[in-house]
């Protein structure tokens, strides 16, 4: 791990500096969700699907995976088998559901059937769709999806519940440099948990948007702030510098983030409920996708 300037020290120790009462956004808002489920439907309304996208907006879309019929119907073949590969009946049922949502969402915003879309990958395995330049991403964590999208531009977006989450020292040391970690490790143990997956969300929203993911190496991802956005080494990540970065409202107590480029615009916040009959959602043609 190579020794910086602590660019990523910033963004680790921002929220909750040593001996300064500045409670982490997510463990906050978790709190405040455990006394009032209420508070995460407050950040994220309910989208309106009967009103046409707007071609220049950014929407952020949660899902609840748990809440979500997955009518596999609108799924290509391969899309089933790799589901079917999970292990778990809830971790297939929750991927399909994902999967579905992400076909209803982008089958909303440029008009067509779900089930018609066409997608491709490139050769790091980030999804597109053929025929068109949307931009789009997904994220799934236990019961909760995001999808970002967009007309144009580069997308990533990460949600992080912590469900399983074990000895984030150690894992804060293969993503952090020399200084980051030991601003990381200097903190309350109590705080530690809200403080990596903030800066994991982050890095990792910044990979998928470059299209590399995990692979492209998190210790290549370096943040800054005011504004919040992405330095890194180009020579490692072509592109990585510039990209701007977003916190999300607190999803199921978990953590999230967005990071797009290369232009910056403000996210909109909204759920998405696939219990939408046929007559709140506008009528999709069927056939295939030209």
């Amino acid at each position: 791990m190579n020794a910086t300037s602590g660019r990523d020290e910033e963004s680790v120790n921002r929220r909750c500096q040593p001996g300064v009462d500045c409670e982490p956004r997510a463990a906050h808002h978790a709190r405040n969700m455990a006394a009032d489920p209420d508070l995460a439907d407050a950040s994220w309304p309910l989208l309106d699907h009967s009103r046409p996208p707007h071609a220049d907006e950014l929407l952020v879309l949660a899902i609840d995976l748990d809440q979500t019929p997955a009518d596999t119907a609108v799924l290509a073949d391969y899309e089933r088998d790799r589901a079917a590969r999970l292990h778990g009946e809830l971790l297939r049922r929750r991927h399909l559901a994902a999967h579905v949502a992400l076909r209803q969402i982008l089958g909303w915003r440029l008009d067509l059937a779900p089930g018609a879309l066409n997608f491709t990958r490139d050769r790091h395995g980030k999804p597109s769709l053929r025929h068109h330049t949307l931009a789009f991403n997904l994220s799934h964590s236990g019961g909760w999806a995001l999808v970002a999208v967009a007309d144009d531009g580069v997308l990533g977006v990460d949600v992080e519940l912590g469900e399983r989450l074990r000895d984030v020292e150690s894992l804060a040391g293969r993503m952090l440099t020399d200084d980051a970690l030991a601003a990381f490790l200097a903190l309350p143990p109590a705080q530690k948990p809200a403080a990596f997956l903030t800066t994991w969300t982050r890095k990792e929203a910044a990979l998928k948007a470059l299209g590399v993911g995990l692979p492209g190496g998190m210790e290549h991802v370096h943040l800054a702030e005011n504004p919040l956005r992405v330095v890194g080494d180009d020579t490692h990540l072509p592109g990585v510098t510039g990209l701007h970065l977003h916190d999300l409202p607190t999803l199921g107590g978990g953590y999230a983030a967005l990071c797009q480029g290369p232009t910056a615009r403000r996210p909109v916040c909204r759920r998405w409920s696939t219990a939408a009959t046929s007559a709140e959602v506008r009528q999709l043609p069927s056939g295939p996708l030209t």
